[in-house]
């Protein structure tokens, strides 16, 4: 028990201790918004294997083998592994290693594995289902799919090649529910195998000498919330509209009547959104050219930086791959028509406005209020606030969307049923992990940025 202590020793001084045995309190790896985000997507992990194990306990006579003792075993394992990992990650941002460093370097290098190995699973599992449903699906040219919407849709295409097979095991229950607990347990992976790689370079490392002078934080927050009513409001109507297309679409998408209707309504309302966006973003911009970049050492967090930047490179490498490959196959569509337009338009717009949130939220996190004037006035800060609000309501679309990727032949044709299926099970994850990073980056922006106020929430 004494080398678990050693190894992950973390000492925090208190304001008024002199001890030179102790270590001081190292600066949080990963905003209190985004380890909330992990122990969220990892709660959705653990329920998703405490489902498979209950499933697996009441048909431990399925002639299928799909319930073996192997499966019961790994799967309480990897429920055990994911709830273990979250406490970790949650409780010991601050955490300082200073023995057994050897060991140390080999544990997070092993979880940085073990978490990207959990997102490669998913791709393998995934990437296998989807191609056996894309190789029995009765798919339309796009030309036809365009021509004749209400009668060829390609989300009906899929669910009519699912219903051949027989469901299995947890999909029997969850359903298409099913892809949304698969796509937090990848959003958890990564955000694990980010902070352990964090963990990683902090090995062994001194604090600096501000932040062993700094005062020992005690479990607290402080907000200051002024200027943000109008953000936070227009950002509520983008979420209100999110709820109410989802449902539009749901409730007209079953007639036959109404299909080409009910995709019209979603992706309008998508493209409408995506607009929106674009604009706030460059409205932010032209908002925030009155802050200043950091300079103080207090004000840079070097740990802080370098997670957000990995987390924000994986969303956007996926928005950019998924975004791009979808425009590179609607160029085989021989006749553009309305609907042809309207998704080629999303695709594009979608790669604009991803580029250049990307690029403000680098820019802003480098920013501060320095003059009495600025703090006062805080510009930019409502436009923050709607587009963090935003950002979650297109977290909502994209993941309503992931659940059920439609195509059409020339789509696959022109990838592969095998590289499509590798293509949507891959990206899709990270597209709608960008808008969830994208939203807690907004608010430690939000946060820190525009802050007036002394606060900080540690969890020891």
């Amino acid at each position: 028990m004494k080398g678990v202590k050693s190894l992950f020793r973390a000492e925090f001084r208190a304001p008024d201790s002199d001890s030179n045995n102790s270590y001081p309190l190292s600066p949080p790896t990963g905003g209190l918004f985004l380890r909330i985000g992990c122990v969220v997507f990892g709660l959705f992990g653990v329920g998703y294997y405490g489902l498979v194990i209950v499933l697996c306990m009441f048909e431990s006579t399925s002639k299928d083998g799909t319930c073996t003792l192997y499966t019961f075993s790994s799967t309480g394992l990897a429920m055990l592994f994911i709830f273990i990992q979250m406490h970790f990650v949650f409780c010991n941002s601050s955490i300082s290693i200073h023995h057994s460093l050897k060991i140390a370097w080999f544990g997070m290098m092993h979880l940085v594995a073990t978490n990207l190995w959990t997102w490669l699973r998913y791709i393998i599992i995934e990437e296998q289902a989807t191609t056996a449903e894309l190789q029995h699906a009765n798919f339309s040219s796009s030309e036809e799919f365009i021509h004749d919407f209400p009668q060829k849709t390609p989300h009906s295409n899929l669910s009519s090649a699912a219903n051949m097979e027989e469901c299995k095991g947890v999909q029997c229950v969850l359903g298409s529910f099913t892809e949304f607990m698969y796509t937090c347990i990848v959003e958890y992976a990564l955000i694990c195998a980010t902070v352990s790689f964090v963990f990683w370079t902090k090995i062994g490392k001194g604090v600096s000498a501000y932040h062993r002078k700094r005062p020992l934080a005690h479990n607290t927050i402080a907000i200051d919330c002024s200027r943000t009513t109008t953000g936070l409001f227009l950002g509520f109507i983008i979420v209100a509209a999110t709820f109410i297309c989802i449902t539009v679409f749901n409730s007209y998408v079953t007639q036959e009547s109404m299909k080409y209707a009910a995709f019209m309504i979603f992706y309008l309302t998508k493209t409408g959104f995506i607009t929106i966006c674009f604009a706030a973003v460059l409205l932010a911009f032209y908002r925030m050219r009155k802050l200043s970049f950091k300079e103080k050492e207090e004000d840079i967090d070097e740990s802080a930086e370098l997670l957000d930047r990995i987390l924000l490179i994986f969303g956007l490498t996926g928005e950019l791959i998924f975004s791009i490959g979808g425009a590179m196959s609607l160029f085989q569509v021989l006749e553009f028509r309305g609907f042809t337009i309207l998704l080629f338009s999303i695709k594009w717009l979608g790669l604009i406005q991803v580029l250049s949130q990307s690029a403000l939220i680098l820019i802003g996190s480098k920013l501060k209020a320095s003059s009495a004037l600025v703090k006062e006035k805080k510009p930019g800060k409502q436009v923050i606030t709607f587009l963090l609000v935003a950002n979650v309501a297109l977290l909502f679309v994209n993941t309503f969307e992931a659940q059920s990727p439609g195509v059409s032949e020339d789509v696959v044709r022109y990838y592969g049923s095998h590289s499509w299926a590798f293509l949507v099970r891959a990206c899709a994850p990270l597209t709608i992990f960008f808008r969830f990073h994208s939203a807690a980056c907004f608010a430690d922006i939000w946060k820190h940025s525009y802050s007036s106020v002394k606060g900080e929430f540690d969890m020891h």
